[in-house]
């Protein structure tokens, strides 16, 4: 639904970021846009056992979807980006190990990446929300467009990258609220504690590395 949504944020030519969580079937709403012609990648985590990192990365490539891991440079992902293509991730889950800030979801302060704001900043593609959920009463998936999330020009870059990452979050936290039954619930979402970080975490700037 509101597919023409994509459409549009691809209209400025800059690519785009999208943006699902850990909700409904999120392997085949990247598989599904490559079907539909949409090109681009998929950033994706690392997986710890490498014999099963190899047999994921080869059914994501047997659906048309190639993975750039997550510690991968981000100038590859900058290059699908100026190249308008699409960039999908997905970005609900607390991993301290990448670079984050605390915003509010579900009324609690949740470390949360800023990964997907920087780049939206970095390449001026907007971060636009999509998910693929399981319709109960139909049987199959239906697929959701959001509105794009454009990066901001007003404020220092800090702010816009805040504010973006709040935008995204609230769209997230909107469709775990309709879907409860279909998020990863088991995964720990606020394990990070307010006072165990005094900041953004350090890591390689997204912007200086944009020709």
């Amino acid at each position: 639904e509101s597919i023409a949504r994509l459409n549009t944020a691809l209209e400025r030519g800059n690519g785009a970021i999208v943006l699902t969580g850990h909700l409904g079937n999120w392997e085949l709403l990247a598989s599904y846009f490559r079907f539909l012609g949409y090109p681009g990648v998929l950033i994706g985590r690392r997986i710890y056992y490498e014999p099963y990192d190899r047999v994921l990365v080869s059914l994501r490539r047997s659906a048309l979807v190639s993975t750039v891991y997550r510690d991968e440079s981000p100038r590859k992902v900058l290059a699908e980006l100026k190249a308008n293509h699409i960039v999908g991730l997905s970005a609900d889950q607390d991993i301290d190990s990448v670079e984050g800030i605390f915003v509010p979801f579900f009324g609690k302060p949740s470390w949360t990446p800023i990964g997907p704001a920087k780049m939206a900043l970095a390449s001026g593609a907007p971060i636009v929300p999509a998910f693929m959920v399981h319709d109960d009463d139909g049987g199959g998936y239906r697929l959701f467009v959001e509105e794009p999330i454009w990066p901001a020009e007003e404020g220092s870059r800090e702010e816009a990258a805040k504010r973006m990452t709040e935008a995204w979050s609230q769209v997230v936290e909107r469709y775990i609220r309709q879907y409860p039954n279909q998020w990863v619930w088991m995964h720990n979402r606020w394990k990070t504690k307010r006072e165990l970080k005094t900041g953004i975490k350090n890591s390689e700037p997204v912007e200086q590395v944009v020709s």
